[in-house]
Formats: C-alpha cells, structure tokens, sequence
C-alpha cells in the first residue's frame, strides 16, 4: 500500500462508495438470476430453479472478477486511475486536465450519452454474456436459441437501465 498516493477523501467516502458498489452487484446477481429465471420458466422449462440461475449468474461473473484485478494491479503499478473505462474513450475524454489548466470543452449530450453507454462494452462483456449462454441451456434445459434470446434481451434492458442511471447524474 505503500505505493498508493495519498487520497483527498475522508475514509467514510471510501467506505460508503464501497457499499455502494457491493449493493449494486448484489442487486445485478438477483436482477440477472430472477430475468434467467422468469424467462426460462415462460419459455416452457419447468426443470429451473431460482437456485440454479442464481449460481449461473454469480459463475458468469469471473470476468468482472479477472477485469477488476487486471484494473487493480495497473492503478497500483501506475498509480494512476482509469478515467475512460471500455470504448468510452472513442467519443469521450474524461480524463481530468492537468494542474494549471483550466480549458473545459462542452460535450454534446447525444455525445456524452454515447460516451456513457460505450464504457460498459468491452471483451468482458462478452466473455460475460458468452458465458450465461453457454451455461444456460446447461443449467435449465432451455434450447441455445431461447438462451441466446434470453441472454441478449436481459442484456440490452441491464445496459439501457445502467446507462439511464450513469447518464442521469449529469445535470446540463
């Protein structure tokens, strides 16, 4: 830890935006399970659980797991943080100007939203929603097709709802 440098923010900050980190991905295991587990009921399979799509979904969540360590390691090594997180910084620079700089562009919301949206695609998403669809039909019998409709439609409602709520915090 000695390699860190020092932070402007009080400890309680940390702590509470590591809650709420924690909360949020508890909240993405059960939203992810329960959709897994609705639609494979109303595609006809009454062989699944709720236990089995819970335990798919946390497996599923190893590249978050290897992205974050990877991301972990280069802030220590760096000791610099990831202001453009995916392919948001295609559109986007949100890394903050230097010291002595005071230039602020102006970015178009139809540019910003983009921006907001490109920072959760990545190879780990991928590797993420490869894995729920491969594993689905495993767990609760359901025919590849169905599992890809399933995987591919909670996956566009989870990305438009995180987007919907990163892109409303910004107030212009």
């Amino acid at each position: 830890f000695a390699l860190l440098k020092p932070t402007f923010a009080p400890m309680m900050t940390i702590l509470i935006r590591i809650g709420e980190r924690l909360a949020g991905l508890f909240g993405a295991w059960a939203l992810w399970a329960v959709g897994l587990y609705l639609l494979s009921i109303l595609a006809g399979q009454r062989d699944a659980t709720f236990d089995a799509t819970l335990k798919l979904t946390l497996w599923s969540w190893l590249p978050y797991i290897v992205r974050g360590l990877l991301q972990s390691a280069y802030m220590v090594l760096t000791r610099d943080p990831l202001f453009n997180p995916a392919l948001s910084g295609l559109l986007v620079d949100n890394t903050p100007p230097s010291m002595g700089q005071f230039e602020y562009v102006m970015v178009p919301r139809s540019t910003r939203l983009w921006g907001t949206a490109l920072a959760y695609f990545d190879i780990y998403l991928v590797w993420h929603l490869a894995l729920l669809w491969i594993g689905l039909p495993f767990f609760t019998k359901l025919p590849r097709k169905w599992a890809w409709l399933a995987v591919g439609g909670i996956a566009v409602v989870w990305i438009a709802l995180r987007v919907w709520l990163d892109f409303s915090r910004y107030r212009y």
